[in-house]
């Protein structure tokens, strides 16, 4: 955390973008990969961890410094 601090006070971090955006790029379907819920991408992390792994390793091929966790709408 310590390194975290330190990089804030001497640059500007570059976090990920949306979620939504990169999911949208694959040819997903409802019943197999959202498990019958349409557009909850929460639910790729489970089925589909491939996917939100290419949409992370995206983002840092693209510069970012971090990611945020796909779990937007999740409540377990």
């Amino acid at each position: 955390m310590a390194g975290l601090i330190d990089e804030l006070g001497s640059r500007v971090l570059v976090l990920d973008g949306g979620m939504g955006t990169g999911v949208q790029s694959f040819d997903l379907s409802v019943e197999g990969d959202f498990a019958g819920c349409e557009n909850c991408t929460d639910v790729l992390t489970r089925t589909r961890p491939d996917v939100i792994g290419s949409i992370h390793r995206g983002f840092f091929e693209a510069g970012a410094d971090a990611v945020e966790t796909n779990t937007f709408g999740a409540v377990r």
